[in-house]
């Protein structure tokens, strides 16, 4: 098997204009290191934690910020693993027994009262 190098220049996925000198590939394109920034706050992302929003990059601040899914539970933006219950998403430590108040593991039965919607654990 042979291969051959690209000849074609390649183009920054921000301006869209070619690249001469150093590239950044990243998402899948390529970027000018200028260009690839924080869809938001501009920041520079070499070297950045970042997330893909729509092929646009932001940083983890931001996109925790604007993009990332709310707990039921607080309201606050979830940066870690969720749990999925009641057609929702909550931090681990959101999703608690409406009775005792203690919170309901992902591996652990719960069942929902009829008359306030709001989850119990088997125990209560």
């Amino acid at each position: 098997m042979s291969s051959t190098a690209s000849t074609e220049p390649k183009v920054c996925a921000q301006c869209k204009e070619n690249i001469q000198g150093k590239c950044v590939q990243a998402m899948g394109a390529n970027w000018h290191e200028d260009h690839f920034i924080c869809g938001n706050c501009k920041s520079k992302l070499i070297g950045q934690q970042f997330m893909d929003v729509k092929g646009a990059p932001f940083c983890q601040k931001c996109y925790l910020a604007k993009h990332a899914d709310r707990c039921k539970g607080c309201s606050k933006p979830i940066a870690d693993k969720a749990v999925v219950a009641l057609d929702a998403k909550w931090h681990q430590m959101c999703f608690r027994c409406s009775k005792c108040e203690k919170p309901i593991m992902k591996d652990q039965s719960y069942k929902i009262d009829s008359k306030t919607g709001k989850p119990h654990c088997v125990k209560c």
